[in-house]
């Protein structure tokens, strides 16, 4: 009878695996160069020769990973994720939108070839093999690729199936295998003098006083980072309380310094790891403040003179002498609830109460000229939004004479 030619292999193979024999068959009769054809169950493959059945050694280097051959059909399965054998979570950690590489290492454990593979991947991924059946004892690699790995634990299983070609019932292995999604990420808000101030002009304070910021660190992503640390563009040193911190956790840090005047700002920035290389996650918040640094000037004129010191012009007594207070806001902010006074009881009006920075007004005061030398006290003051009230003084001078007519007529006639 003629044997197929498959089945000759296979038992040729097993032969081969055994122990030597004498055998009377005459030489002529044994295939010692017989290449097994085989089709792939997929239309789209082509016929191409096997590997000669000569060399036994071939089936047990590939049996040789702890398998054993077994009578019959039957097939073995370990599948790979990113090169790791991970049965078991988490596996290897990818980054989220990365792609997944899997490898099935399938193997013909019995001694019955097997004339067609297929798969089932419960990710619906396309595998692809470098053949579609396998001798006896013959192993192969397999691969397929997941374009964008998704975000937390991820578990799939593979299954192979094999049909042997001597009809008997088709043989199957599974293998689980498991990724954890990363999706490393950090927020960042950053307080001045407890407030939230991403835009300017950001909380007022004194220019000189101290400036205190909170920063607040949130690990929003799902995997533990370290080395987390804050840092300030504007050379501030940050303090926080550890370089830690697992996916949901929060810490406050805390900084320090003194205030300068006029519009500050300054940007901070926290970056921390995840394992396994992956890209650092990080974020940024500006944060801002104003350095309040309020006064005035004041300069008082008496009847459009600026006397600083005795005796000033001359008034005549009981006629009306005119007070002029030029106000300015020297300052870098506006002040409110602007009062002059003087120290003599003279009534001052303004024209206004509300000063920007470096805006000016003149105010006036009236009052009839006395006899003798005069001195009065101008101040001026005002309400910055914080600290303490500006002020400024200014203090002017006349003296009060009598004009006697009847002695100055003869001059005057002359």
């Amino acid at each position: 009878m003629r044997w197929p030619l498959r089945m000759l292999a296979s038992a040729l193979l097993v032969l081969a695996s055994a122990a030597p024999m004498a055998c009377d068959m005459p030489s002529h009769m044994l295939p010692t160069d017989l290449a097994v054809q085989a089709r792939s169950p997929f239309p789209s493959a082509a016929w191409r020769p096997l590997a000669p059945l000569a060399a036994p050694a071939f089936a047990q280097s590939l049996l040789g990973d702890g398998l054993s051959p077994q009578d019959g059909a039957s097939i073995a399965l370990e599948k790979l994720t990113n090169g790791q054998d991970a049965d078991l979570p988490p596996g290897p950690l990818v980054a989220v939108g990365d792609s997944v590489v899997w490898s099935y290492l399938v193997t013909s454990t019995g001694t019955i070839a097997l004339a067609s593979i297929q798969f089932v991947d419960d990710q619906d991924v396309s595998i692809n093999c470098p053949r579609w059946d396998l001798l006896a004892g013959e192993a192969m690699e397999c691969a397929a690729t997941l374009p964008a790995a998704l975000v937390g634990q991820q578990s799939d299983a593979a299954t192979v199936y094999g049909t042997p070609e001597d009809g008997s019932p088709t043989v199957s292995a599974s293998d689980p295998s498991h990724y954890f999604g990363v999706a490393a990420s950090i927020a960042l808000d950053k307080l001045s003098l407890g407030m939230d101030a991403d835009s300017p002009p950001g909380p007022y304070v004194v220019s000189g006083e101290a400036v205190t910021w909170s920063y607040l660190v949130t690990n929003t992503g799902n995997i533990t980072l370290t080395n987390v640390v804050v840092a300030d563009d504007q050379g501030i040193s940050v303090t926080c309380p550890g370089p830690t911190l697992a996916s949901g956790e929060a810490m406050v840090c805390e900084a320090s310094g003194t205030a300068v005047a006029g519009q500050y700002a300054n940007l901070a920035t926290v970056e921390g790891n995840p394992p396994a290389g992956l890209v650092p996650a990080s974020a940024s918040d500006p944060s801002h403040y104003y350095g309040v640094a309020a006064s005035f000037a004041l300069a008082k004129y008496t009847n459009g003179h600026d006397v600083d010191a005795p005796p000033g012009p001359f008034a005549l007594v009981g006629e009306m002498v005119t007070w002029s207070y030029r106000v300015t806001n020297t300052g870098n902010i506006t002040l409110t609830q602007i009062v002059v006074t003087d120290d003599q009881g003279v009534d001052v009006v303004c024209p206004q109460e509300v000063l920007a920075s470096d805006e000016a007004m003149v105010c006036t005061g009236t009052d009839a000229a006395i006899l003798g030398p005069y001195s009065n006290l101008a101040t001026v003051t005002g309400l910055p939004p914080m600290g303490p009230v500006a002020s400024a003084t200014d203090r002017s001078y006349y003296r009060g004479v009598l004009v006697l007519y009847e002695l100055d007529l003869p001059l005057i006639l002359r």
